[in-house]
């Protein structure tokens, strides 16, 4: 399910975040991914939440949080009710 697909479905933010990490997992890297360093990620969510509300980014590593919802990184909202963030993390 593409992204825009998983927005119009009426998925809540998680779902739809998982949507986003399911298309990351399937895409083909056209040259192996780096092994050392850090590579630049960019996150871009369609989504339309309540105001006060806000989507963030989580997951294993110590700069995604840990897994810890209050280490989690907070995403801007842009004109269209895009969501987004870029960050540099760990190639491996």
């Amino acid at each position: 399910m593409r992204l825009p697909d998983a927005h119009r479905a009426g998925l809540s933010g998680c779902q739809a975040l998982a949507a986003a990490a399911a298309c990351l997992n399937e895409h083909r890297w056209p040259l192996a991914p780096p092994t050392a360093g850090n590579i630049e990620i960019s996150f871009s969510l369609p989504y339309h939440c309540k105001y006060g509300q806000r989507l963030c980014v989580i997951g294993a590593s110590d700069k995604l949080g840990a897994w810890d919802v209050a280490q989690a990184v907070p995403m801007e909202w842009t004109d269209g009710d895009v969501w987004m963030v870029d960050l540099k993390l760990p190639a491996r």
